[in-house]
């Protein structure tokens, strides 16, 4: 039996268990490629693209092998990129799409593409396959709220920025660059709205009903030490929000280095309070409670205490 050329081997093996026929031929004979197939030592996938019998089946590689499918500069977007990432929430079951350059045409697929200029995009290579960049995985996401939910898109952004793969401002940038006319844009902007980028987490969007109706008024995103910078503010009272939400504060690490802001904002005469999930299952609770603190907050500084605003 023919066996696949080492470099080929090699190849396949970056990307998951798949490999293109094109590929194949820098190494072997369109013969010994049939004759693969012929011994079930390959397995079609896409028209040309194979998968090498042998290893497990993974739900990655239909991904793979449709961006082969789509031909060389192709790109792969979408949740599955994001889960492909390890964001919280997404797997490689997700929906993708292929991103395919402009001028080129595909007849006869199963899989989602469009056509779109490719040349200022950033990619990840796995093996000679690329994946978008999580910035623009996460707009192009956008295009599927209906199947994936809101909520796990809002999510992914402030994952994605927690571990540093993504800030606000690139991703202004990128909307800027890709333009109104562009459908994911369009999609990522109904999700956020403006705003929506402005706040640092999916609690301080849920918390801004509740502390919006307070007078004077909490800001969101102040910086109340050189180091330190907290959800909601209220600078009359020097007494901040943090939202206490799943995946930033579950951990020990986590819960260690929210001690250490206590601490740190106390030095500073800052009290802060947390709010969770649960809290935010009842925001009329969550209003009764928090508007007690601040009565009492008023008390200690001799300061006037809040009045609500409907």
């Amino acid at each position: 039996m023919v066996n696949l050329p080492a470099p080929a081997i090699e190849l396949a093996e970056s990307q998951l268990g798949v490999i293109a026929r094109s590929q194949l031929l820098r190494w072997m004979s369109a013969g010994a490629v049939d004759g693969l197939r012929t011994r079930g030592r390959l397995e079609v996938l896409e028209r040309g693209v194979y998968r090498v019998v042998g290893g497990a089946r993974l739900p990655d590689q239909l991904v793979l092998a449709a961006a082969l499918r789509a031909g060389s500069g192709a790109m792969v977007t979408g949740p599955y990129v994001l889960g492909d990432l390890r964001v919280d929430g997404f797997g490689p079951g997700d929906p993708f799409e292929i991103l395919v350059p402009d001028g080129r045409e595909l007849h006869n697929v199963g899989f989602a593409h469009r056509r779109v200029g490719l040349s200022d995009r950033e990619f990840r290579a796995r093996g000679e396959v690329r994946l978008a960049s999580p910035g623009d995985a996460l707009i192009d996401a956008a295009l599927h709220r209906s199947t994936v939910g809101d909520r796990a898109l809002r999510v992914a952004y402030d994952h994605l920025r927690w571990r540093g793969l993504a800030s606000t401002s690139a991703l202004r940038a990128r909307l800027v660059a890709r333009g109104a006319s562009d459908p994911a844009v369009q999609a990522f902007g109904q999700l956020f709205g403006d705003s929506g980028l402005i706040s640092e987490s999916e609690g301080e969007r849920l918390l801004a009903p509740v502390l919006t109706r307070i007078r004077p008024q909490p800001v969101p995103q102040v910086w109340v030490t050189p180091k330190r910078r907290v959800d909601w503010y209220l600078r009359e009272l020097r007494i901040g929000w943090e939202y206490l939400g799943s995946i930033d504060h579950a951990s020990a690490d986590r819960r260690r280095l929210d001690g250490s802001r206590d601490a740190e904002l106390g030095a500073f005469g800052v009290r802060l309070l947390y709010v969770t999930a649960r809290d935010l299952d009842d925001p009329l609770a969550l209003l009764a409670t928090t508007m007690s603190a601040l009565v009492v907050r008023a008390e200690e500084l001799g300061a006037a205490a809040p009045v609500l605003h409907r």
